[in-house]
């Protein structure tokens, strides 16, 4: 049974060879990869084509405009998505698989998952600060906390400024934080670098639609999870690493700011709806 993987890149070629090199390293090889490549370019699709030669396991697919993450996502896997796959993998190219078993405890704990599970969060230990991305949302946030953070990303200016605070903040808290999380647990949102979704979600009616062009996805997966009567697990004996240096860093574009300023809004938005 395979394991489907999308990654979406933006100019992340360089980023691409390391992570299609960490999957090629691993034991288990019953996996299908298929890279959207969003930069619109002919000579960033050139480079990244490179990556199918010799390979049937690796597709590239080009859209002609940027789909945005998770519009990308949802591209490559249109009519992947079988009786016979065993999860779909939802990635960021700045990711590599540290340990050669990786992708097997990933199988193995597909495997082993009831059927009301959803999605699975792995560790995502962070290359700058050496903390974990997961839990992304431990429990579901209300409609105050969302109302205040829409209020705190209020411009592409006020958002930059909460960039760099929370960086600041994660590098100082991620000793804590690294023993703190020392177990496996039910959680409200995954980290969108890295999800594991798997077939139930699908068969339930999950999709990957999603109605803003960049972030606010684990919202958008986290609340049709709940919808669905699926739960999130988060699991600390699955782990991967997120380099962070490539497609985004700690300074932001203004077009990225802004779409910061309308995820936050769309979160309000969202939990506001469906609370209640």
């Amino acid at each position: 049974m395979p394991i489907e993987i999308v990654a979406v890149s933006y100019f992340g070629s360089e980023d691409l060879s390391d992570f299609v090199a960490s999957l090629r390293a691993q034991h288990f090889d019953e996996w299908r990869l298929t890279i959207v490549d969003n930069s619109v370019d002919d000579q960033e699709e050139s480079t990244i084509r490179r990556l199918e030669q010799g390979d049937p396991r690796v597709r590239v697919l080009a859209p002609k405009a940027n789909l945005g993450y998770f519009g990308a996502a949802r591209l490559g896997i249109e009519g992947q998505v079988g009786d016979d796959t065993l999860a779909v993998i939802v990635t960021n190219v700045d990711i590599v698989f540290g340990h050669e078993e990786t992708l097997g405890r990933i199988a193995k704990a597909a495997r082993e998952c009831s059927g009301d599970v959803g999605v699975i969060a792995p560790r995502i230990v962070s290359s700058r600060s050496g903390d974990d991305q997961n839990p992304h949302l431990l429990n579901r946030p209300s409609v105050v906390q969302q109302r205040r953070r829409m209020q705190r990303m209020s411009s592409p200016a006020v958002a930059q400024a909460v960039i760099l605070g929370s960086a600041a903040k994660r590098v100082l808290t991620a000793p804590l934080k690294r023993h703190t999380q020392a177990h496996s647990n039910d959680i409200y949102a995954a980290h969108g670098a890295f999800m594991i979704f798997l077939p139930e979600y699908f068969e339930r009616g999950g999709d990957l639609s999603h109605p803003i062009f960049l972030f606010g996805e684990e919202l958008t997966v986290a609340e049709k999870s709940r919808a669905l009567g699926l739960r999130t697990t988060y699991r600390t004996d699955l782990e991967v690493r997120h380099v962070e240096h490539g497609q985004m860093g700690f300074l932001r574009s203004r077009r990225v700011l802004t779409e910061m300023v309308t995820a936050a809004k769309y979160g309000y938005e969202l939990i506001s709806r469906t609370t209640g």
